[in-house]
């Protein structure tokens, strides 16, 4: 499978494990759907359905309708488990879902309070611009791709907005070097500020909020390094990783998979 353009998910991938990307960009290996990122994908659906009906007729969805379009995702996603790639669009089929050591019920409870906690003391205060913008560039005839969560206008300047479904919180130097908001600021061709609005599944359910800024220096340095990974998708050697945290039977979907050609 030839790759054609670049993101931030492929490079963050490539970065990870580079055999982890060929099984999953280049080998489309069927894996496990994994229950946090079906939850993250049911509240992320659930964000902008409330961010549209904000944007249009400038009213918030009820709690009720809430939880509706957060099952409702929950049950489409749970029948067809499909991975998807970072643009939404189908890649792979999963075999199954796997839940850990959550629990699905309450998986998806804690998905629908923290959404209804974010509609209703974040959302109210966001001018919202764009909702799950798509923006397209190019690197010296590479194209690069990708999707903003929320454009927001704040104070008469535009702020991107990152939505996360986390277990902990984002400290503020792991945000600052974060290549994801970098990744936007070279598609918008500007220096930008951008937060990340994380939905905390902790025992008190809390949405903490991270700001950081990129500037002209840090799109030179992100185009510099997707050149690179563009140069190693192109050669088609991809060793694997040992030294990253992912690799584990835990932590990554093809750990088995690759320890097999080990051996």
């Amino acid at each position: 499978m030839e790759i054609t353009s670049l993101s931030y998910s492929k490079i963050a991938s490539l970065l990870r494990c580079a055999r982890a990307f060929e099984y999953n960009y280049i080998l489309k290996t069927p894996v496990a759907l994994k229950g946090r990122l079906l939850a993250g994908r049911c509240y992320h659906h659930t964000l902008a359905a409330a961010a549209l009906k904000k944007q249009l007729f400038n009213e918030l969805i009820t709690p009720e309708e809430v939880g509706n379009e957060f099952s409702d995702r929950w049950t489409m996603e749970t029948d067809v488990k499909l991975v998807y790639d970072e643009l939404g669009e189908e890649k792979i089929e999963a075999t199954i879902i796997d839940y850990g050591d959550d629990d699905p019920g309450k998986l998806k409870d804690s998905g629908i309070e923290l959404a209804k906690l974010y509609i209703a003391t974040v959302l109210p205060g966001l001018e919202i611009e764009y909702i799950e913008k798509r923006l397209e560039t190019d690197i010296e005839g590479i194209p690069f791709v990708g999707y903003i969560d929320l454009l927001v206008n704040s104070k008469g300047a535009e702020v991107v907005i990152d939505h996360k479904l986390a277990k902990r919180k984002m400290p503020q130097e792991d945000a600052d070097k974060d290549i994801q908001l970098s990744a936007y600021a070279m598609l918008m061709g500007k220096p930008i500020t951008g937060q990340f609005h994380q939905a905390l599944d902790t025992k008190d359910k809390e949405i903490h909020i991270v700001e950081t800024r990129r500037g002209e220096e840090d799109i030179k340095w992100f185009k510099e390094l997707a050149r690179g990974c563009w140069q190693v998708i192109q050669n088609g050697v991809f060793p694997p990783n040992p030294l990253s945290w992912t690799c584990s039977a835990d932590g990554c979907a093809y750990w088995l998979d690759c320890r097999k050609g080990w051996f």
